[in-house]
């Protein structure tokens, strides 16, 4: 009796050893094919680095392709179907856009950098007695920047009716209020032939360009509306606290605005609400609204005056 016990513990003891034994065998198994298994290394700052650099390049890069890209196509939809586009001379072309008939002729100049989008609805009720003119200024609306011309060749007289330039223009700085005068006068006469005299209504900017057309050509002007004008010596009076808004404020606004619509970013925060319509209102076509909007998307456009 005492030795089938013995010999059943001796069993026991047997079976539990070989039990250990095979669980070390499965343990070693697994170890090794766990170690032929390629292990992926941790990524190094380098990595990382340059993965950051890889997306910040096509997030810098996308925005302002694209935003260029459906600037293409919105210009061409966008075009006003009742105006023109006149080359001035130099191959340099400016909108004009005329509506009603009869004399004189009405010629509306828009506020400092605005388009002539602003008059549309003075515009239409002018009509109705006369014919009324708007335009865009180099650089604003559907006018094309000015280009530079370096000839030291002298303009040819203003009194020859057959000659589109006058007298030194080609030689003027750009965006000099003589020079935006000058533009508008061959655009009106030499370019497009509209019917004289002219009556001229302008507003802050387009007040002072007025002014100055009419003295710069006195008979062609019957009448001068001015609206809230501003003065050639602004930037001398009160002090100097006109010049210190212009180049402390508006000049970096504008400029933050530039940068914003060549990046792409303006597009985006007007799409996103994080920026108000340039132009709204009761009165205002989508159609409108939507060319005002596209031109705060071109850097070349935003800023101009």
């Amino acid at each position: 009796m005492v030795r089938q016990r013995g010999t059943a513990a001796s069993k026991h003891e047997a079976r539990e050893v070989d039990k250990n034994i095979e669980e070390e065998v499965k343990v070693k198994t697994a170890n090794k094919h766990l170690s032929r298994i390629p292990t992926k290394p941790g990524v190094s700052l380098r990595q990382r680095c340059f993965t950051f650099a890889k997306y910040a390049l096509l997030l810098s890069i996308l925005p302002p392709f694209l935003n260029f890209a459906a600037l293409h196509k919105e210009g061409q939809q966008l075009k006003p179907q009742t105006g023109e586009l006149y080359d001035i001379g130099f191959g340099q072309k400016m909108y004009l856009g005329c509506l009603g008939q009869g004399a004189p002729t009405v010629i509306l100049d828009a506020p400092t950098g605005m388009s002539s989008d602003v008059w549309l609805q003075v515009q239409l009720k002018l009509a109705k007695y006369t014919k009324v003119c708007v335009y865009d200024r180099a650089g604003l609306g559907f006018s094309e920047r000015p280009y530079r011309n370096e000839s030291a060749q002298e303009g040819t007289d203003n009194d020859n009716p057959t000659q589109l330039f006058s007298k030194g223009s080609e030689r003027w700085q750009h965006y000099t209020v003589e020079r935006m005068a000058d533009d508008l006068h061959r655009l009106v006469t030499g370019s497009s032939d509209q019917p004289r005299p002219f009556i001229l209504v302008g507003a802050e900017m387009g007040a002072l360009v007025s002014r100055f057309y009419a003295n710069m050509f006195q008979g062609e002007v019957s009448d001068l509306v001015l609206i809230e004008p501003l003065v050639e010596t602004i930037f001398m009076e009160d002090d100097g606290i006109w010049t210190q808004f212009w180049f402390g404020h508006l000049i970096p606004w504008q400029q933050s605005l530039q940068l914003a619509a060549a990046t792409g970013l303006t597009r985006f925060a007007l799409l996103l609400g994080l920026m108000e319509q340039p132009l709204a209102g009761a009165n205002q076509t989508m159609e409108q609204i939507a060319r005002q909007i596209t031109r705060y998307y071109s850097p070349y456009r935003v800023t101009n005056k």
